[in-house]
């Protein structure tokens, strides 16, 4: 009689460690499939749209820094932290009612202050801009954007190619709703891959 329990005993115990496992294995199972569900989610979704993405240059606004067809990866984390800075390039969008049109420019002006071009120079309230990303003198100093005050959320950007840019010359300052994010590396053509300054 003893030993019969003891079997029925021993057989609850198998019973209770099989369910034990079978149910420790849905669970493996179940935190493998969520753990590829937000990794596919986070490398397709969240990735492209707040943290990386990748853009295609058109054009020849900003040679010699950057050409025709290069492919560029820009990162949108550091201006939702912190504002651009002088002389950062960035992607933008320069007619807000065009959701698929982006442009790459230096920013040249900041919030709140005065630019203004003359002679070939850009004058930052007033003083003398220190830079040497023109490519060659300018042309067209682009009115009537010679002398602009820029609002608390506006930049001024121009092209390295200055001759041939069009740029806050001609569309004027630019909103920062408008920027898409920074240009931080070329991944194309391998030969000039690396780090945009």
């Amino acid at each position: 009689m003893k030993e019969q329990e003891n079997m029925q005993e021993e057989s609850k115990e198998e019973s209770v460690e099989e369910e034990k496992k079978e149910k420790s294995k849905v669970w493996s199972i179940a935190s493998e499939a969520a753990f590829y569900i937000f990794l596919v989610v986070f490398c397709f979704y969240i990735v492209p749209n707040y943290i990386f993405h990748k853009n295609t240059v058109e054009g020849h606004s900003m040679e010699p820094t950057l050409y025709e067809a290069d492919q560029l990866i820009t990162e949108k984390v550091s201006y939702e932290l912190g504002k651009p800075k002088r002389f950062d390039v960035i992607i933008f969008n320069p007619f807000e009612e065009i959701e698929t049109e982006f442009y790459v420019k230096r920013v040249i002006g900041l919030p709140g202050e005065t630019v203004k071009v003359q002679d070939d120079n850009i004058y930052i309230n007033g003083e003398l801009l220190e830079e040497d990303y023109g490519k060659e003198p300018m042309l067209d100093r682009g009115d009537p954007y010679l002398d602009v005050t820029l609002g608390e959320d506006e930049y001024f950007v121009l092209g390295d190619n200055r001759n041939y840019s069009s740029d806050s010359r001609e569309i004027g300052p630019i909103h920062e709703r408008q920027i898409e994010g920074k240009v931080i590396l070329r991944i194309w053509p391998f030969k000039s891959m690396g780090v945009i300054h």
